[in-house]
């Protein structure tokens, strides 16, 4: 997938119209594409997803770390978790 716009509504339509995407950041990935999203819930304000969506060939991986609390998607412990995911070529 190599359409930008299709794979950004690809991702936007993952989800049911309760969340909402309140960030959404490319991301460098080698021979692939991917995106980085903060995702609220409108119903639940203790739902929160920060979440990364990367397609390499003809797999995607799609991976979150979910809290309660906005400011721990961007703690020490959420920023381990994404350096830990490493997509197999």
């Amino acid at each position: 997938m190599q359409d930008e716009a299709t794979f950004e509504r690809s991702i936007r339509d993952s989800f049911p119209s309760n969340k909402r995407i309140t960030k959404l950041t490319p991301l460098k990935i080698e021979n692939g594409i991917g995106r980085e999203f903060v995702l609220t819930n409108t119903r639940d304000d203790m739902d929160n997803m920060r979440g990364r969506v990367i397609v390499i060939g003809v797999r995607r991986y799609e991976v979150g770390f979910v809290a309660a609390d906005l400011k721990a998607l961007e703690s020490q412990k959420a920023e381990r978790f994404f350096a830990s995911f490493k997509p197999l070529q």
